[in-house]
């Protein structure tokens, strides 16, 4: 009984510490995420920043998987209006250093996702591979993010390092 009683209270505690501190994430790094299976074709991963605004931030997020490398924006506090003469399209511009780049990407179904264009997606890889100041705004809306370019080259890295599979090759 003694050692029940004894586990259980370092058990708790320590638990609940990792709950605790694994549910935190440093709102000014890039993050990095996989999914590895025995079979690459199935392998991904995502390298991924999120605002410390939760209203009126945006998450960036690339995604490398058999389909390739995809470009992401997302919100979470609202939708993101369509662009007045493009349906299921909306404006975004990324400001590198202090030039200006507007591409129409793809607004996906309920409005906080939006798929970046492969141009686009290339523009923003490049900025932040080249460590050049990155903000990207929605015109039409109040969202805004500044994108660090501190660790980006680091975990870019790890996501280059899953083995996937692509339609045309084999591992």
């Amino acid at each position: 009984m003694f050692k029940t009683l004894l586990g259980e209270r370092f058990f708790f505690p320590l638990f609940f510490t990792l709950l605790v501190t694994s549910c935190f994430h440093n709102d000014n790094e890039w993050s990095f995420q996989q999914l590895a299976t025995n079979h690459p074709k199935y392998n991904c991963g995502r390298v991924f920043y999120k605002s410390s605004d939760a209203f009126l931030g945006l998450e960036i997020e690339l995604v490398r998987s058999s389909k390739g490398l995809n470009g992401y924006v997302n919100t979470f506090s609202s939708t993101i209006p369509e662009a007045p003469d493009r349906p299921n399209y909306t404006k975004i511009t990324l400001i590198v250093d202090k030039d200006c780049k507007n591409f129409y990407v793809h607004r996906l179904e309920g409005g906080q996702r939006l798929l970046l264009t492969d141009e686009a997606t290339q523009a923003l890889l490049k900025a932040l591979q080249d460590g050049q100041k990155l903000t990207i705004t929605i015109p039409q809306s109040p969202f805004k993010a500044r994108i660090p370019v501190d660790n980006f080259n680091k975990i870019y890295l790890k996501l280059n390092d899953i083995p996937v599979q692509t339609p045309n090759q084999t591992l």
